[in-house]
C-alpha cells in the first residue's frame, strides 16, 4: 500500500510503481485558495447525490484561512479535486471521475505545458466497493502562503482546516482524497502517521480527506 508521490505529474505512475522519491519540491510554481453547499437523498441503503458538494482543504494561518485544494461532488455523482492557482490562468490542475469510470488528470490549458493521464477504475455508483484514489499533493506554509488566495468557508460545503503546528514535522506532509466504501480508507505509505482525517457520508460512495506525514528517509 504505497502512497507517495514525487508532483501532481507523476501521481498515478507513482501509485502504481510503488516508488519512494522524495523530491517534492518541484511544486512551488503552482499558486492557489479557497471557496464552496448542501443536501442529499437516500435509494434504499445508500445515498445519492441531489445537490453539488464542495470541500475545501485550508490552512489557518493566523487570522487567514488560505486555499490549498478543493473537492466537488457534482449532482450526477461525478469527482472531480482541483488545485486552483488563479495567478497563473494557464494552470488547470485537477482530477476527474466521472460516473462511467473514466479517471482523468490535466495540469495545463495549455498544450504545449499540459500533462494529462487517463485511466478507467470502477464506477462510482452504488456498487462502488473498496477504495479509488482521486488527488494527492504535498502541502507546505510556505507553498500554501505563496498562493496568496484567501478561502470563504461560504462558498463551500465543510472546510477541512489545518493548523499551521500540523505542518511543522521533519518529514513531508501529504493531503489526500480518496473514494471509498464503509470500512475502507486511503491506501497510504507503510509507516505514515495520519495527522488529520475526515469521511463525508453526505452521498455513496464516501469522499475521505487526509492529512499524513511520510515515514522519514530510510525506514
Amino acid at each position: 500500500m504505497q502512497r507517495g508521490i514525487t508532483d501532481f505529474r507523476q501521481q498515478i505512475p507513482r501509485r502504481m510503481m510503488r516508488t519512494q522519491s522524495q523530491n517534492f519540491t518541484s511544486y512551488a510554481y503552482w499558486s492557489n485558495y479557497c471557496w464552496p453547499p448542501r443536501t442529499t437523498c437516500h435509494s434504499g441503503s445508500q445515498m445519492k447525490a441531489s445537490v453539488e458538494r464542495k470541500y475545501a482543504v485550508a490552512v489557518r494561518d493566523g487570522t487567514c484561512l488560505l486555499l490549498f485544494l478543493w473537492v466537488k461532488r457534482s449532482k450526477t455523482g461525478e469527482l472531480f479535486a482541483f488545485l486552483p492557482r488563479p495567478h497563473d490562468t494557464s494552470i488547470n490542475a485537477h482530477a476527474s471521475y466521472h460516473a462511467d469510470g473514466g479517471y482523468h488528470i490535466k495540469s495545463h490549458d495549455m498544450s504545449s505545458r499540459n500533462k494529462k493521464m487517463s485511466q478507467l477504475k470502477q464506477k462510482p455508483d452504488e456498487n462502488f466497493e473498496g477504495t479509488e484514489h482521486l488527488l494527492e499533493q504535498t502541502i507546505t506554509l510556505p507553498n500554501v502562503r505563496s498562493i496568496r488566495h484567501e478561502c470563504d468557508p461560504n462558498e463551500f460545503s465543510e472546510v477541512f482546516e489545518i493548523s499551521v503546528s500540523e505542518l511543522e514535522t521533519r518529514t513531508y506532509v501529504r493531503v489526500t482524497s480518496d473514494v471509498v466504501s464503509p470500512g475502507h480508507g486511503p491506501n497510504l505509505v507503510p509507516g505514515a502517521r495520519v495527522i488529520r482525517q475526515k469521511e463525508y457520508r453526505d452521498s455513496f460512495p464516501f469522499i475521505v480527506l487526509t492529512l499524513y506525514e511520510m515515514p522519514p528517509l530510510g525506514c
